[in-house]
């Protein structure tokens, strides 16, 4: 009961990526630690959004920004190019080609890392390289893996403190994987598959009324069920 109770603190507005990035960009604290929690690695999402990287390179930051990206096919694209070699492809955007595009990008590979090396990362990820776009550190992933540990940085060989921003994929346990390095924490809802807002996302074969798609959606712990006051024709 206590928690239907307070079912619209569950739904309050959540800042957009741009918003998050102009509060980010205008603080004087850093590292800034922003949560791009639509494309949460562990809750659906496919770690490939690009709307943060078009936010960077929009803005041409002066100072160093960090972000990760899963595209398996740029990873192995740029290892076989090398380190110290400088690249033009197209990252991101490929596997949630609904909510993003692929970025075409020019930069240099800064470092490969591959499975086989002694390494700080995760195993789960693969192959991992780091690509420089100016002030823009883009550490590329083969696979999906949990975005909430700053060792995605720091095991690519990136000083986590050293950043002005820092996006990370998760959107809890972020707090805590970071609270030795963020001097602030931000959410920023970009478009993807796993928003705060349920309603961004396109819905088949719900039950109906439920909420918070029926604001008016009554519940009695007596019936254990939200199927109450239907509406006609649901």
């Amino acid at each position: 009961v206590e928690a239907w109770d307070k079912r619209r603190e569950y739904t309050r507005p959540c800042p957009t990526h741009v918003e998050a990035l102009d509060e980010a960009f205008a603080s004087d604290l850093r590292p800034v630690v922003i949560s791009d929690l639509a494309d949460l690695m562990t809750g659906g999402g496919t770690g490939d959004s690009t709307w943060y990287l078009k936010e960077f390179l929009a803005r041409q930051p002066e100072d160093p920004c960090y972000l990760t990206m899963v595209d398996p096919g740029a990873a192995a694209e740029m290892a076989a190019a090398g380190e110290g070699v400088d690249v033009t492809l197209e990252l991101g955007g490929k596997q949630d080609n609904i909510h993003s595009t692929p970025v075409e990008v020019t930069g240099r590979v800064q470092k490969v890392i591959s499975v086989s090396a002694d390494r700080e990362l995760p195993e789960g990820i693969g192959l991992t390289v780091v690509l420089k776009v100016d002030n823009i550190y883009i550490v590329v992933f083969e696979r999906l893996g949990s975005g909430s540990d700053p060792v995605l940085y720091s095991g690519a060989g990136l000083d986590p403190k050293a950043a002005k921003i820092l996006i990370s994929k998760s959107v809890v346990d972020f707090r805590e994987g970071f609270k030795e390095v963020a001097e602030l924490f931000l959410l920023g809802e970009a478009p993807g598959l796993a928003p705060a807002n349920l309603l961004k996302l396109e819905w088949k074969r719900v039950p109906r009324p439920i909420y918070p798609f029926d604001e008016e959606t009554t519940w009695s712990s007596d019936e254990g069920t939200m199927y109450r006051n239907r509406p006609e024709n649901s």
